[in-house]
């Protein structure tokens, strides 16, 4: 607890995690029309970027959108929850992040059962988990980095 008080970084890094926590969360408490429409504009918008004649492949587009979405906002969940952890100093500094965001995915995906129009789906919490573990290792990957190159 005492770390807790004098460690102004650790309560920031808390404090931004549990923020990012309450964005996610918030977007699963969006309807499914909201949601849809949210996406919509992202898909209409690559489709005429990368498609401009064709508008065949617009469902693809928009599921795959979709998914992005998921797997980036639990990337960025990993790599938040990774250097809160790493500040704390606690061990296991990959896997306790990846646990802690995938328990955040399952419960995004349990407020989705409760949005209208809306539906929790196990592959959602395996793309989330992925994300959440790809933030910690490239995380990982660039502290050990910083790391050689202030050693040398």
């Amino acid at each position: 607890m005492n770390q807790w008080k004098q460690n102004k970084k650790l309560r920031w890094l808390t404090l931004v995690s549990i923020l990012w926590i309450v964005v996610i969360f918030s977007f699963s408490l969006q309807s499914g029309d909201e949601s849809g429409k949210l996406s919509g504009g992202i898909v209409a918008w690559v489709v005429s970027l990368f498609f401009p004649e064709d508008f065949a492949h617009i469902e693809l587009v928009h599921f795959l959108v979709r998914k992005a979405a998921h797997f980036t906002e639990y990337f960025i969940l990993g790599g938040l929850l990774s250097l809160t952890i790493r500040e704390a100093k606690w061990n296991r500094v990959m896997l306790t992040p990846w646990v802690m965001g995938t328990i955040v995915a399952c419960c995004d995906e349990t407020i989705q059962l409760f949005s209208e129009g809306r539906a929790g789906q196990i592959t959602d919490v395996m793309i989330d988990s992925s994300g959440v573990l790809t933030g910690c290792v490239v995380l990982a990957l660039i502290v050990m980095i910083l790391s050689r190159k202030h050693s040398q």
